[in-house]
């Protein structure tokens, strides 16, 4: 575990199936872009599942480091947009502290509101999920959280036209879907 992850404070426990691969039944193993074992020691990685209307639409597992380069892929004007939006609508460290205090950690509980909206997610809704791994541990710290398809359309509209081209290019090229319209990368 990193100094950075000791000052956090992280809680950990073994990845619930929720963020279990949907095609394989079993945890991701390999990062989409660069296939590194994910499950190595002290290996930091991501992984969003998209859902709608109780199906899943595309999942994946991204390394930190393979993450960190798509976002600088995206334009400089974008990812501002998107750091204002989620400064503007979310007070991380409050949600930390308010899910933190519950005696046990209940995925489900971390997911059933909208990170940026607080609505309840609809679980026939567009809406998508995140996570943050460590191995095969899930991290409890400001993720995991949910985002609704309201507050992803939000974002959307925050994209610059190079953002989405580079968006797009990523999910043909490597989850062989043409750009949802409901597409963000955590």
């Amino acid at each position: 575990m990193s100094d950075y992850e000791e000052n956090l404070n992280f809680m950990y426990e073994p990845i619930p199936k929720r963020f279990w691969s949907f095609e394989s039944d079993e945890p991701f193993k390999k990062c989409l872009v660069c296939s590194s074992d994910l499950l190595t020691e002290s290996q930091n990685y991501f992984i969003e599942k998209a859902y709608n209307k109780g199906e899943v639409i595309f999942e994946y597992a991204m390394c930190f480091e393979c993450r960190e380069s798509l976002s600088d892929e995206l334009s400089l004007k974008s990812r501002q947009l998107i750091e204002n939006y989620f400064a503007e609508h979310i007070d991380f460290e409050e949600r930390r502290r308010d899910l933190m205090s519950n005696p046990k950690f209940d995925i489900e509980h971390w997911l059933d509101k909208c990170l940026v909206k607080r609505k309840k997610i609809d679980p026939n809704s567009e809406y998508q999920i995140f996570a943050q791994c460590v191995e095969n541990d899930l991290a409890y710290a400001y993720a995991p959280y949910a985002v609704s398809g309201e507050a992803i359309d939000d974002i959307i509209k925050l994209l610059s036209d190079e953002t989405l081209g580079t968006l797009g290019d990523f999910t043909d090229k490597y989850l062989g879907i043409d750009m949802p319209q409901n597409l963000i990368l955590i």
